[in-house]
């Protein structure tokens, strides 16, 4: 009986030790859940933080129809767009922009919705990459390798992100042109419409991010994209993305441009990305300026996108349903890339110095010579538009000395 005594009165300790640990493993998996969600709350507001020093300190939208307002708007976006990636979006897209924003801002037109705009998106890349030849697609295994420049570090990597992962430029040219022309002849049978589906889905979930995340960050100029505290799309009487916005996240979604960062602060974070690479690569030899046809995807995707989302169907696009992100392969990821192909009239100049004025010229096919001006970014980056075919390596470009003359005499007064 004693002995009963005592294995009844063991086990009940071991029930007590047992709830004992159960508890503290309780409270430790809580406290480890709790942490991991402050964590990601507060990365979360860094990053909305970082999107209002970026796209909302730098762009200024217009909040009604006024054709000044509006093309102040424009000139914000293109300013915006220029300074981060040396790109300058040429007269006529900007007219194009401003009729559309007015159209839309007046009530004459319709705003778009996550799912029309990620349609019009979609359809537009796909349509590029159907309609691509053999040449083009090995210029863009060629575009791809441009950035395994010889002068740059030995031990630099050339591999890049995309949002669905990175793309390993040492895979070699005939698997990347292999895999392109299998997805570009694989839209033209009856399974390309589960390829062009899935691609749409990927970027209906980037949208729909883009969507949430400028909402949130800069309530003031694109509230209207997303219903924040009922955490779904917006239904307000101005849901929507106008022309405008809808160019601005199109050029976030090709070009992987977070949107965030001042001027100032994302010169400050180069800078400090610029050392931290130093100090693991050893130092960046100075390059020579140097030109280049510009392959940014947005001067590609301007004009078609904007077009059709003039005219997209508002039909079915309100549909409400689980959100899935589908992961896809190399091939998808590199789809993006088709946009570098290069075959719009643009070249771009790197290397040169900054805020600076320059001169090119270049002799057309019938002896006649081209020549204008442009300037550079604080980078030394600025870009050009030139003749369809012409070859951006035979473009001549000088510095404009006289602009420097013109400088030192104003700081001089």
């Amino acid at each position: 009986m004693k002995h009963l005594t005592l294995l009844r009165r063991a086990g009940y300790a071991f029930v007590a030790l047992g709830l004992l640990c159960a508890a503290v493993i309780a409270v430790g998996v809580w406290h480890s859940s709790a942490v991991q969600k402050d964590e990601r709350a507060e990365g979360r507001r860094k990053y909305h933080a970082r999107l209002r020093d970026g796209v909302g300190r730098e762009v200024e939208l217009a909040s009604g129809d006024s054709p000044a307002q509006i093309r102040r708007a424009v000139d914000s976006v293109t300013k915006f767009i220029e300074k981060r990636s040396g790109v300058s979006v040429s007269e006529a897209t900007k007219d194009r922009l401003a009729a559309l924003e007015e159209r839309v801002q007046s009530g004459n037109g319709r705003r778009l919705t996550v799912n029309a705009f990620s349609a019009a998106l979609s359809a537009t890349v796909l349509q590029r990459l159907a309609s691509l030849n053999d040449e083009e697609i090995a210029h863009v295994d060629d575009t791809l390798r441009g950035f395994n420049a010889p002068d740059m570090p030995k031990n630099h990597s050339h591999d890049f992100q995309l949002p669905q992962g990175y793309v390993f430029i040492r895979i070699p040219p005939e698997e990347i042109i292999g895999r392109l022309k299998a997805v570009r002849d694989q839209l033209a049978t009856p399974a390309g419409e589960a390829l062009a589906g899935m691609f749409t889905q990927t970027v209906q979930y980037h949208v729909r991010g883009h969507a949430q995340n400028l909402a949130e960050a800069v309530p003031e100029q694109f509230g209207n994209l997303w219903d924040v505290a009922g955490d779904r799309e917006s239904t307000a009487a101005d849901a929507g993305f106008t022309p405008l916005q809808a160019f601005l996240v199109a050029y976030s979604l090709l070009s992987n441009d977070g949107l965030g960062y001042s001027q100032a602060n994302l010169s400050k974070r180069m800078e400090i990305d610029r050392k931290s690479m130093t100090k693991t690569l050893g130092p960046e030899p100075r390059r020579p300026p140097r030109i280049r046809r510009q392959r940014l995807p947005l001067l590609l995707a301007a004009r078609p996108l904007l077009r059709r989302a003039d005219r997209q169907s508002s039909a079915g696009s309100r549909r409400e349903g689980r959100w899935r992100v589908k992961k896809i392969t190399v091939t998808l990821c590199t789809l993006a890339l088709c946009l570098l192909t290069g075959c719009f009239d643009f070249c771009g100049f790197t290397h040169g110095d900054a805020n600076s004025k320059y001169k090119f010229s270049y002799t057309n096919p019938d002896g006649t010579t081209t020549s204008g001006e442009f300037e550079t970014n604080e980078f030394g980056q600025g870009s050009f538009t030139v003749g369809t075919d012409t070859d951006c390596s035979k473009v001549t470009v000088t510095k404009d000395e006289s602009s420097d003359e013109a400088m030192l005499e104003e700081s001089a007064v």
